[in-house]
């Protein structure tokens, strides 16, 4: 397997290793028994998270992985990239590159030490992303979000006031669920390939 240019491949490794192991723990809203049919599954495209909205409900429990992080506390937006494979040989999709999503999430209230790997690991099984979820698309065999940047983004987050207007997913670190999602936002988010 290649690795891309923003994941070495030791790490790509390992991500994988932790992508089949939250596949286990990810996606159980709160009401997991209720069908999601605004969850995408049909093609690749509908692995992209920007089009994933459907399958995370105002309400969701969000913070599992991040949990009990420290220092003080703060509003954040992250920038996620994501990268997807193909079931069939793991072989990247989208040419190889990633996909950036410029400050997507934005998390009410979270811990200044909160690890980016694990924010993003919380927003894939909200989004339904992990391999074991019925509303993964059925052609993609893995896909990984990331929340710092690994060197590819300026700025991988940014401290400033979470804004439904501009944050498509909002999450209150407190109560540790999703608190707003707009898919007006998307209009104005910065994604790119790189």
């Amino acid at each position: 397997m290649r690795a891309t240019t923003w994941f070495p491949a030791a790490l790509m490794t390992a991500i994988m290793a932790v992508g089949a192991l939250l596949a286990g723990c990810g996606g159980d809203s709160a009401d997991s028994g209720t069908p999601k049919a605004d969850c995408p599954t049909g093609s690749q495209d509908a692995v992209w998270i920007n089009g994933r909205l459907g399958c995370a409900r105002v309400g969701d429990q969000f913070v599992k992985l991040s949990a009990n992080s420290g220092g003080g506390r703060i509003d954040r937006a992250y920038a996620i990239a994501q990268i997807a494979y193909d079931k069939a040989r793991l072989a990247p999709i989208n040419g190889g590159k990633s996909r950036f999503f410029e400050y997507f999430l934005c998390v009410r209230g979270v811990p200044d030490r909160a690890v980016g790997t694990a924010i993003a690991g919380d927003l894939q099984n909200v989004l339904e992303l992990g391999s074991t979820s019925r509303y993964m698309p059925n052609d993609i065999g893995l896909t990984a979000l990331e929340a710092d940047g690994s060197g590819q983004v300026a700025v991988p987050y940014v401290d400033e006031p979470c804004d439904p207007a501009r944050h498509p997913v909002i999450v209150n670190y407190s109560t540790g669920q999703v608190e707003s999602i707009n898919r007006g936002a998307l209009a104005a988010l910065n994604i790119y390939d790189k």
